[in-house]
């Protein structure tokens, strides 16, 4: 499992690139279904097929930050215990 968060979180300046990448895309999938309801029908097409990048996009650049973040608990964890068990 480590391993696993450790490859996805390696490189948490592109995860959040991935993840404000993600937000521009569901602005204009929200602007492109909003006006494809009330103009042309067929431009929410685009838009869903836009979303579901989005939603790839934000997943991935949330699961990349979250890992960072779990792995820095988990060293900062494992060094109090390194340290609590080295006292005296």
């Amino acid at each position: 499992m480590k391993e696993i968060l450790e490859k996805v979180a390696q490189d948490p300046q592109a995860s959040w690139q991935r993840f404000k990448i993600a937000v521009v895309l569901f602005i204009i999938a929200v602007g492109l279904i909003i006006l494809g309801a009330e103009t042309y029908h067929l431009l929410q097409v685009p838009g869903l097929l836009i979303l579901g990048a989005a939603l790839f996009f934000a997943a991935w650049g949330y699961f990349g930050i979250l890992g960072h973040r779990l792995l820095e608990m988990q060293a900062s964890w494992e060094k109090k215990q390194k340290k609590h068990r080295n006292k005296p």
